[in-house]
């Protein structure tokens, strides 16, 4: 693959990774330090030193740039110096297998260039809206499709944010956020249950997509943390839609 993951080089990458760190994930948390330590033909390895709940963890975080070949796993571990260390992988069901096995967190990193690799749905019955403002109304909006679609409220931040709201016969139904600084679809697409399988989903991310290719981005990204690993119903079903709406790029992440 050329180049950095889906960027150009280091510093787009640590650009979008540190804005990622909001996330509060645990490949992903707010950065104090950051650096490229090692650069092969096949990986490089960035050191990373977070900020959580006001103390300092470093981590170390292993990207590989081709196929790993045999063996690379063992000589990255004998060099990371007891950091914590996080994989990124492309090649989602061809390697790690073993390493898999003694994770103790997995995620999945999907990337789209273009909208336009995402299904087209059309539905009449379905209006998005795009805001980058909302009243208190509308934010109770959100909390409830939230609280409906995963249990619990993550509210937008203002000024980072625009969220995608999608109505179904003028009743808000589901929505994302997308992130205006990184391209991210922060905290994923969520529809509630009754609303499933009438491609809203679908027609939500398209929207954020092509809402990231105005803002010039060449890149759109959303990420999924499971529960635990292989992933429970809920982010196989998360997976399965992702999967469906034709990813340019899907990366496999793990702590080992």
């Amino acid at each position: 693959m050329d180049g950095y993951l889906f960027l150009n080089n280091w510093r787009e990458f640590e650009e979008w990774y540190r804005e990622l760190g909001k996330l509060r994930i645990f490949w992903a948390k707010p950065v104090e330090v950051m650096e490229l330590a090692e650069e092969t033909k096949e990986y490089w390895v960035s050191r990373i030193r977070w900020n959580v709940r006001s103390r300092s963890k470093n981590a170390c975080m292993l990207v590989f740039r081709g196929k790993p070949e045999a063996g690379m796993m063992r000589e990255i571990h004998a060099c990371s110096e007891g950091y914590g260390l996080i994989v990124l992988d492309e090649y989602y069901r061809d390697y790690l297998v073993e390493q898999l096995r003694t994770a103790s967190a997995e995620s999945i990193l999907y990337v789209w260039g273009s909208s336009e690799r995402v299904k087209e749905i059309k539905n009449v019955s379905v209006d998005v809206r795009c805001l980058v403002g909302w009243s208190e109304d509308e934010e109770q909006v959100f909390r409830n499709i939230h609280k409906e679609s995963w249990g619990f409220y993550i509210p937008p931040r203002e000024g980072e944010h625009m969220v995608v709201l999608a109505l179904f016969n003028n009743t808000p139904a589901g929505m994302a956020y997308l992130n205006t600084r990184n391209a991210n679809i922060d905290y994923g697409v969520h529809v509630k249950r009754r609303y499933w399988r009438k491609g809203i989903g679908s027609i939500i991310l398209r929207k954020c997509i092509a809402s990231a290719e105005e803002m010039g981005f060449k890149h759109a990204t959303v990420v999924r943390v499971f529960r635990k690993i292989g992933g429970r119903t809920d982010d196989r079903r998360a997976v399965e839609f992702y999967k469906a709406n034709n990813p340019k790029l899907r990366f496999r992440v793990l702590r080992v």
